[in-house]
Parts: structure tokens; C-alpha cells; sequence
């Protein structure tokens, strides 16, 4: 579109008898070419009233509503400058420009076809009526105006954008370059060009390029949330992926409810494999633009495939497929051919962190066929002979106790075989269920004492086993272990520089038995990130220590980083969802805790976790002020809720849930709908402030 200022004309026929009204033209005028548009609508609205024959005062006050983006009543008055003057081509390229604000692309067209019926050279108006075109995807006539208004205007900047863009969109990469570079060469500054020579670059693959010219955009505008999305995008080609999420996420500091730089920032949070973060932004998303996101549906079932949410992939990608337009048809097919085999699909991409003894998934790196065995004798806790138990309990636990000790007299004796031999005595007694419970019975000290074995014949496949499998067994069962007699034969095997991840683990189990939480907190950590280097499946398990610790006694912050490290999680150990939920909840980040919440939801089968994770969720939503889901999940969880304390505290939070959802209502005015949420609150927790708002709600609905 042409200047608004080309517009603002000056009368310049002589003194008429009417001079008061053109004494308030011009001062309109005046107003208008300095950019003070209400003043203008005042002097120039005067002016009509005394003179309402002078058809430059409708032109200029039309131009005026349409600065201020008042279509319809610009083109009100530039429809009475064409009763004036029937043959005034500004005036109908002006009611053109009102229909393209008004988004009426047809009606835009006709106008434009009457300015230039008056006025065969008016570039502007091909301009504008190739601008018409293109938001009908008449790319053909578009260009051919563009053209047009070229040939007319050579240096017209916008028909040259224009242009270029619809080259570019046609693949024609070399002629939307020559436009480009002539419009920037003609205007150093013209901000819209560097950003759309940038997405040119990218499309060709020349990302460095197409990073500069965001960088020279973002110098003309540094608050252009535009450029810092081109930039992001360019960032995300470019594979630096935390750049992408700082553009993104300035981006939404300019502009909280642009639901497009919450879908490119939880992209690039996908590529960072943060996937929880990702699941957030591209539901703000969604919740932000729901009717023009039907690709983030893709990527946000492509995320969840990642995490192993079968349910959730299934149902994003088929919402993708069911809604995506034509110009998704490749993603659409992908998405399809991802339903087709989604079994398998999530079976590959999910990377299994779970300890396999727990699982009962086969593991043969980490864990022998001897351990897969004793899971169904799990549990089983240590005999005490002073405790009313049966005579054969106490020969099994004797029996057990002479088969190690003669195991111990063999290794120290150097006859490893022998050893080996004796400790495989219990496997079998135990196999043929003869005597079933020597599967459960001080497994742990087994293992230790095979490791060490193992490690003094240099078989250290096998000594990585059996320390993989003592670690587990150490969750495993609930016996009173034997550390002493773990630590003696850990000391043993650290004697010869034995190294493994699993001796920091039974320390800091060690210590954590005598109360020394700092020490304990320090070797889970050590012990952590030595397995989780070698990808032992027992990292689990000092995971579990640390951040059963780390609230009270370490760092929350690295706590939570080595929980988000073990997503994404499957149906057979939910516990890093769940942790990482509840640290969230703590630390307020309500967002990402609901976010993971909801991928613990969708998977947990035991009751007593699930109704924990509804409460923090719960306490989550009205953290951030959505106290209709809020209500939701505090009443399932209350309805769940088998523990007193714990019902009590929920149904608290679900009465502040509810007294919150209906000041919603009453700021609204609708007090009908927040009285009986106010009652229902006020039955669960009979607090002063709820009974006096309930007061209030009920004089004002009796008035």
C-alpha cells in the first residue's frame, strides 16, 4: 500500500465563502501528516459539518479512519467522495485498501480494477491488487500485477517483496534473490526484507546467510518477535538448538499469547530430547491458537513417541491426520505409516530405563539368567530365630548360612571353582523349589561374594553382573543385609583396584542406615554417574537415593537435570515421571510438573501413586490459576483417597479450587454459577473468607 501521508492533500482552489471549514481542513490535515489521527478525525469531522460539498475533506478523513483502522468508516466516507467525484481514482484505491484490512479480498479487487479503469498507470493500486490475489492464492494474477506495477514503478519496494516472496514460494530461488537484493539495495532498512531473504537462504540450504539477515533484522527492530522466530528457526537448521530456545523464549517474553513461538521453542526443545518442556509449550500452543496448530498435533504425537506414550501418539497423529490440510499431505502420510506400525515404532525409539530385573525384560549386557529367577521370590524378608516362625523357615535360613560360609572357606582357600560351585548349590536348591525361599533370603550377599570371585578369575563380564544384580537386589528384597560382610568383600576387590558404580551404591546405602544423609547423598551421586556412563541398568537405583535426599539435603536443581536425563519413561517404571512431577510441584514450576504429571497419568497402574500424582496436579493447576481442571483432579483424588490425612489435605485443596473458580465466575458477573461452588467449598472447609463472600453472592442475587 502507498504512504497514508500521500493521501493527507491540501485544497489549493481559492478562498470560498466557506473559510471556517477549510480552516479546520488544514489544521486536520496538519494533524494527520504528524501521525495525530484522533485530533485529525476532530478538526476534519468540523470541517464536514459546514462544508460537506468538498470531496478533499471525505478523501482526508477517510485516510484518516484507515491509519487508525477504522475500515468501515473510511470506506463510509470514501463511498461520499465518489458521489462528489465519480472519476477519482484515489478514492476507489482507497475503498480498496479498506477491504483488504476488512480481509474482503473480492470487493478489494473490483476497487482496485476501478482506480486503475481511471488511472492505467497507478502502480500502487497493481501493487495492492496483486496483494488482493495473493490472499486468495491467486498466485498468477498476483505476480502479474506485481509485475505490472514494476514496469510502472521500478523502484517500488513493496511489489518487489511481493514478488520475491511468490518466487520464492515457486521454487524460482535465483529471481526472488534479484528482488530482494534490489529492494534492500533501493531501502538499507526495509526490515521486511532482510527477514524474507532470510527464509529464501534456508530454503536453499544457506543457513549462515539466512542467520545474518535475521541478525541485520533484529538490529533494525530488537523486539521483532517475527525475527527472533526466523532467527530460531534458522538456529534449529543450523543444529544449535539451545540458541533456538533462547530466541523463542525471548520471543514469548515480547508476546505471551503467540501460540506460534510456543510451538517452535517446544520444538527445539524436542531436539534438545527435553521432552517434558516440549509437551508444555506445544500445549500453550494449542491452547493459545487451537483452530491453525494442526501440525503441532504432529510433532507433539512425535515427542510422545519418543517418551513411549503409545496412547497419546495415537491420539495426536490421528487428530494430525483427521484435520491437516493439503499442504501437510508428507507429514500426513508419515504420521499414517507411524499408526500403521506404532507397536513397533515405540518399541524402537524407547530407550529403556528401567532396571531389567525389575521389568522382568530380558538384559543379557547388565543381567544373567540366574537373576531374572528370583523376582518371584522378591521380598521375602530375613529370619530371625527369636521371632515365632516355623522349624523349616529356620532350617532353610541354616542351611543357607552353611552353604555361604563354606563358599567363603573355598574362595579364601583360592579354589574359586569350589566356591562357584557351592553358591550354585543354593541356586539349585532354590530352582527346584525344595526349598523356595533361599531365592529371597540375603541374595545381595551372594552376589557380592560371586563378584568378588569373578573378579579374582579376571572374568569381569561376569563380575559386572553379579554387582549389577546386588545392587537390585538391594531394592529387591527387604531383609536386614549383611553390609558388614559386603563391605569386607568390597574392601577385597578394591584391594586389586576393582572399580565399579555399584561399590558407591552399597556405601551410601551403608551410610544411609546409620543416619549419615550427607555422605549417603554424596556416594548416590558418584555412584550415579559412573553407571549412568557405562548405561547399567542399577543406575536406577542410586537415582532413586540421591533424589530421595537431594531435597533436604542437596541440590534440588541437579536432582531434577538427572531425572529429566532418564526420560523418557515406559509403563514398567514410572517412578522418574513421578519424581520428576513432584520436584517441579516444589520448586514451582507448575507448567512442567503438570506436563510430566500427565505422561505419569496416562501410564500408572497402581492406585495409591495415581491418586498422588491427581493432588499434585491438582495443586499444580491452581498454582497457575486453571481451577476448572484444578477441580477435576482434587475430586478424583479425593474420591480415590484411602489415607485420612492425606483425603483431608486434598479436600482442602480442593475447597480452595472451588471458592477460586467461582470469583472467576463473579468477576464475570455470573453469580449463579459461583454460588453453589461457593456453598460446595464452604461444606468441605468452613473458613471466615469463603462464608463471607457466600454472604455477599446471596444479598446481591436477592436484590
Amino acid at each position: 500500500m502507498s504512504p497514508f501521508s500521500d493521501m493527507f492533500k491540501r485544497n489549493n482552489s481559492k478562498p470560498t465563502d466557506k473559510d471556517e471549514a477549510l480552516a479546520y481542513f488544514y489544521s486536520g490535515t496538519r494533524w494527520a501528516e504528524r501521525g495525530e489521527y484522533n485530533k485529525a478525525i476532530q478538526d476534519l469531522t468540523k470541517a464536514l459539518e459546514i462544508d460537506r460539498t468538498n470531496v478533499d475533506i471525505f478523501v482526508n478523513r477517510a485516510a484518516t479512519w484507515e491509519a487508525l483502522g477504522q475500515y468501515e468508516k473510511a470506506f463510509s466516507d470514501f463511498s461520499e467522495a465518489i458521489m462528489l467525484d465519480a472519476k477519482l481514482p484515489d478514492a476507489y484505491f482507497g475503498r480498496g485498501n479498506c477491504c483488504l484490512g476488512l480481509k474482503h479480498y473480492q470487493r478489494a479487487i473490483r476497487e482496485f480494477d476501478n482506480a486503475i479503469e481511471i488511472k492505467p498507470d497507478y502502480s500502487e493500486a497493481f501493487c495492492n491488487r496483486g496483494i488482493a490475489y495473493d490472499n486468495i492464492s491467486d498466485k498468477q494474477n498476483a505476480l502479474r500485477d506485481y509485475s505490472y506495477a514494476l514496469e510502472i514503478n521500478p523502484n517500488d519496494t513493496i511489489a518487489l517483496i511481493k514478488r520475491a516472496d511468490i518466487y520464492d514460494s515457486l521454487g524460482l530461488s535465483s529471481e526472488a534473490l534479484r528482488d530482494y537484493n534490489h529492494a534492500l539495495e533501493l531501502d538499507p532498512n526495509l526490515f521486511v526484507g532482510y527477514i524474507n531473504r532470510a527464509d529464501c537462504y534456508s530454503n536453499l540450504g544457506e543457513h549462515k546467510k539466512a542467520r545474518d539477515d535475521c541478525n541485520k533484522a533484529l538490529l533494525i527492530d530488537p523486539k521483532s518477535t517475527k525475527a527472533l522466530i526466523s532467527r530460531c528457526i534458522v538456529y534449529r537448521n543450523l543444529g544449535e538448538y539451545q540458541k533456538s530456545v533462547e530466541d523463542a523464549t525471548k520471543a514469548i517474553s515480547l508476546n505471551p499469547r503467540d501460540g506460534f513461538s510456543y510451538y517452535h521453542r517446544g520444538s527445539s526443545y524436542s531436539y534438545l530430547k527435553q521432552y517434558p518442556q516440549a509437551i508444555i509449550d506445544f500445549n500453550r500452543s494449542l491452547e493459545l491458537n487451537p483452530e491453525e496448530s494442526d501440525i503441532v498435533y504432529f510433532y507433539r504425537g512425535c515427542v510422545y513417541k519418543n517418551m513411549g506414550n503409545a496412547r497419546m501418539v495415537r491420539q495426536d497423529l490421528e487428530t494430525f491426520v483427521s484435520r491437516a490440510g493439503d499442504e501437510w499431505h508428507s507429514l500426513q502420510k508419515e504420521a499414517r505409516e507411524i499408526l500403521k506400525n506404532l507397536d513397533q515404532e515405540i518399541q524402537n525409539t524407547n530407550v529403556s530405563h528401567v532396571d531389567q530385573s525389575i521389568s522382568g525384560k530380558s538384559d543379557s549386557s547388565a543381567i544373567d539368567e540366574l537373576s531374572e529367577e528370583i523376582l518371584q521370590y522378591s521380598g521375602i524378608t530375613d529370619l530371625d530365630e527369636t521371632s515365632e516362625i516355623s522349624e523349616d523357615k529356620i532350617k532353610q535360613k541354616r542351611i543357607y548360612q552353611d552353604i555361604l560360609a563354606s563358599a567363603v572357606k573355598f574362595k579364601e582357600a583360592g579354589d574359586f571353582t569350589k566356591a562357584l560351585d557351592e553358591l550354585e548349590r543354593l541356586r539349585v536348591l532354590w530352582l527346584d523349589k525344595e526349598y523356595p525361599e533361599l531365592g529371597g533370603i540375603n541374595w545381595f550377599n551372594e552376589q557380592i561374594l560371586a563378584a568378588n570371585i569373578y573378579y579374582q578369575m579376571d572374568d569381569f563380564e561376569s563380575f559386572n553382573k553379579c554387582m549389577t544384580v546386588a545392587v537390585s537386589s538391594l531394592h529387591l528384597t527387604f531383609e536386614s543385609l549383611n553390609m558388614d560382610f559386603a563391605n569386607r568383600e568390597i574392601m577385597e576387590m578394591k584391594r586389586h583396584g576393582a572399580t565399579h558404580g555399584g561399590f558407591d551404591y552399597i556405601a551410601g546405602w551403608a551410610a544411609k542406615d546409620r543416619e549419615d544423609l550427607k555422605t549417603a547423598l554424596n556416594l548416590y551421586e558418584k555412584s550415579y554417574e559412573v553407571l549412568k556412563s557405562e548405561n547399567n541398568s542399577g543406575k536406577c537405583f542410586p537415582l532413586i537415593g540421591y533424589v530421595d535426599l537431594a531435597e533436604e539435603f542437596g541440590d534440588i536443581s541437579k536432582a531434577i537435570k538427572y531425572l529429566e536425563g532418564e526420560m523418557p519413561i515406559d509403563s514398567e517404571w514410572t517412578w522418574p515421571a513421578k519424581a520428576l512431577g513432584s520436584l517441579y510441584k516444589k520448586t514451582s514450576r507448575f507448567l512442567e510438573a503438570i506436563a510430566v504429571l500427565d505422561v505419569f497419568l496416562s501410564i500408572e497402574k497402581d492406585e495409591e501413586a495415581f491418586e498422588e500424582a491427581l493432588f499434585n496436579r491438582a495443586f499444580a493447576y491452581v498454582s497457575i490459576g486453571n481451577y476448572k481442571n484444578a477441580i477435576e483432579d482434587a475430586e478424583a483424588s479425593v474420591n480415590m483417597s484411602n489415607n485420612p490425612e492425606k483425603k483431608q489435605m486434598t479436600t482442602k485443596l480442593l475447597a480452595i479450587a472451588l471458592f477460586n473458580r467461582a470469583c472467576e465466575f463473579g468477576k464475570k458477573g455470573q453469580l449463579i454459577r459461583a454460588l453453589p461452588l461457593l456453598e460446595r467449598s464452604f461444606d468441605l472447609d468452613p473458613v471466615d473468607r469463603t462464608k463471607e463472600l457466600l454472604r455477599k453472592v446471596k444479598e446481591e442475587l436477592r436484590q
